[in-house]
Parts: C-alpha cells; sequence; structure tokens
C-alpha cells in the first residue's frame, strides 16, 4: 500500500497574526451577537433590563408651544415621525440608510375638533419642523444600573431632542409582564407591536407586554422638550421597571405618600396673566368669575379660606364691585383672606432687579390700601 506524500507547504501552521486577526474577528462577532442580550428569566419581579444600545440623537419635532397647546388645551397631535425607518436591524456602531429603504414622511399636525373643522389659535404659536429622513444611525453599548433609562446623558445632557433605545429578550416560554412606566413622551414597542404611547391625552403608564418564546425585540423611543419644565431632565427619560402582575405595576407607578404624620392645609387662589393667550378683556370676564365665586363661597361657609395674591385681578374686581370691600377686609382681619406680598407673580427670569423690587413695594402698599 503506497503512503501519500503532501508536500509541508500546502499545510503551514497558522501564523501568530493569523490567530490573533481570527481570534478578534470572532470575539468581534461574538460581542454583536450577545449585546444588548437579555435574559427575561433573570429579570426580578419589578426589576429591569440591562443591556440596551442606544442610538444617537435625532431632532425634536415638538416645539414647546405645540406641547403647550397638547397638554393644557388638548388640541393638537404630537408629530412621531419614525426615524429609524430607513435603516436596517439595529446593530452596534454606525449604520447607514438602506437604498430604497422605507421612507416615512412627515405630516404637520392638525388643529381641528371632532367635526374637523379648524379650532382658533388659543395656544402659544407652534410651528411643526419637517425633517428628511436621517442618513447615518450609531448605535452604542449601555449598561443600565436601574431601571430609568437618562437619554439626556447619553447626548452632552441635552433636555431636547429624541433618541431610541433597543434590546433584545429572550424568553424560555410564552410569558406576559407588566411594564411600569413614569409616563414619559415616546413610545415602547414589542416586537414590532406599539404597547405604550406616551403621546396621548388618555396616558396609561402601565403597559402589558406579551413576550414570545424565544427572542423578543423590544424598542423605546424617547423626546425630551424644552416646555417641559416639570422635569429636571426636560422629560428626556424613560422608566421601564417589569412587574409580574399587574396590581405590583400599577402600585409601584402611583404617586407615593411620604409617610409622616401631620396636617397639610390648603388654600385656593390663582394666577393670571392680564394678556396672554387671548386679550385682557377675555381673561377679566374669567378672573371676575372667580372672584365673585371666592366672595360667594365666603359668605356661606366661616371656614372657607382663599389666597387673593394679585392686583391684576382684585382692583377691578372692588372697582366694580364696591359693596364687597368691607366684607373682604373683614375676612383678611379673622384670617380666612390671605392676600399677595406684591404686585404680581413676577418672572424673576425676564425682568431685572430693581423692576422686581418695585413690584414688591407697590404691591405690597396696594394691598395695604385696598384691604
Amino acid at each position: 500500500m503506497k503512503k501519500l506524500k503532501m508536500k509541508n507547504e500546502k499545510f503551514k501552521k497558522p501564523s501568530q497574526n493569523a490567530k490573533l486577526f481570527a481570534f478578534l474577528i470572532f470575539n468581534f462577532t461574538l460581542a454583536n451577537f450577545l449585546f444588548a442580550q437579555n435574559d427575561l428569566q433573570k429579570i426580578s419581579d419589578g426589576g429591569f433590563v440591562e443591556k440596551w444600545m442606544i442610538s444617537n440623537e435625532f431632532p425634536a419635532e415638538i416645539d414647546a408651544g405645540m406641547w403647550e397647546n397638547f397638554n393644557r388645551f388638548n388640541i393638537e397631535n404630537l408629530p412621531q415621525k419614525d426615524w429609524l425607518a430607513p435603516f436596517a436591524k439595529p446593530q452596534v456602531g454606525k449604520q447607514l440608510a438602506v437604498a430604497g429603504g422605507s421612507k416615512n414622511p412627515q405630516e404637520k399636525p392638525k388643529s381641528v375638533d371632532s367635526n374637523g373643522n379648524p379650532l382658533p389659535e388659543i395656544g402659544a404659536a407652534s410651528t411643526t419642523k419637517i425633517f428628511p429622513d436621517a442618513i447615518n444611525l450609531i448605535w452604542t453599548e449601555v449598561i443600565e444600573k436601574d431601571a430609568i433609562i437618562a437619554f439626556q446623558l447619553f447626548h452632552d445632557k441635552k433636555p431636547i431632542g429624541t433618541s431610541y433605545a433597543f434590546a433584545t429578550i429572550t424568553a424560555a416560554n410564552e410569558q406576559v409582564k407588566f411594564i411600569e412606566t413614569d409616563g414619559f413622551l415616546g413610545s415602547i414597542v414589542l416586537n414590532g407591536e406599539k404597547i405604550y404611547d406616551g403621546y396621548s391625552l388618555t396616558l396609561k403608564k402601565v403597559a402589558v407586554a406579551k413576550f414570545k418564546k424565544g427572542e423578543n425585540i423590544l424598542l423605546v423611543r424617547a423626546t425630551g422638550i424644552s416646555g417641559d419644565y416639570w422635569r429636571k431632565d426636560g422629560g428626556w427619560s424613560a422608566t421601564i421597571r417589569l412587574w409580574n402582575d399587574k396590581k405590583s405595576a400599577e402600585n409601584s407607578a402611583s404617586y407615593k405618600s411620604i409617610n409622616q404624620t401631620g396636617s397639610i392645609f390648603y388654600l385656593e387662589g390663582f394666577h393670571v396673566d392680564p394678556v396672554y393667550l387671548q386679550d385682557q378683556r377675555g381673561y377679566s370676564k374669567v378672573t371676575l368669575s372667580n372672584m365673585n365665586q371666592y366672595v360667594a363661597s365666603l359668605k356661606a361657609d366661616k371656614n372657607y379660606g382663599v389666597f387673593v395674591s394679585e392686583i391684576d385681578y382684585l382692583k377691578p374686581y372692588l372697582d366694580t364691585h364696591p359693596e364687597d370691600r368691607e366684607f373682604l377686609r373683614l375676612a383678611v382681619k379673622e384670617g380666612r383672606v390671605g392676600t399677595g406680598g406684591a404686585y404680581n407673580q413676577f418672572n424673576e427670569n425676564t425682568i431685572g432687579g430693581e423692576s422686581i423690587i418695585r413690584n414688591i413695594l407697590y404691591g405690597q402698599e396696594m394691598h395695604k390700601a385696598m384691604l
């Protein structure tokens, strides 16, 4: 039996450089495959998703006027441009828009009533910015330490913008979880189905998440806007916490009461801008009506108290209702009516120091003279 002879040059051992290159390629592929992978069984009740990919920043289509119209007057629809439409499935690093991929034209919100008739302009002026589709998309790996995805921290601490968080969650079997949110402005999509809509006026903080067996795709979009002054981050964050039952999720999402004993005293009062979204005539009708109700309540209930703080509505009321001046003066002495320490609620950020001092001094003197 003849032995086959093989030339050594055809079967050289791989060089050290070749081994290193193969090692790097394997680990890079493994990192991309494993990154943002989460095991549903390892997320405790009330726990959070740890591994995410965070997208680069996109523009916020919503301006302060539009947010005010939506939030205060319920007259505008908020734009929801799908910035990810032109791109393939997320992966670590930079992605380019797919040629001939999905397009997502942006529509201007319509301020109409239920019958489709245009509404009068009662809110701050808003202009919808029309943006073209994005060309580049960059995903960055993130390991979260808690349930709050602080988007603004990934984008130079800006309070304005739009960004996405992407995660894959593997489930051993079909499971239903309940996602607690903080009511953030944005959306949650699980396996292509929107399960949370933060752009709705009938916002529900708890979303039902139906995980299928195997890999699940969880996508969170959040938008921060300049008009959300009640949150230090401008609203550009999202709380994502998973619970086994709906009641636990709702209890956790609800406002908490501090465990302290004591009394809270509530006193009615209101602020008015003589000219803002309406002219002075329109606001005078509202303020005089409010004062009429306050005085009527004071006369009907000796335990009722109210705070009358601004000359803007106090003087017009006393000018048109001089018969109530002595009654209000007596109510002040009895401690049932509190007065303001200034002419009105001044805006410290738009006026100078001298204007603030004059506002306080003149306001106090007028309050003393009238009441």
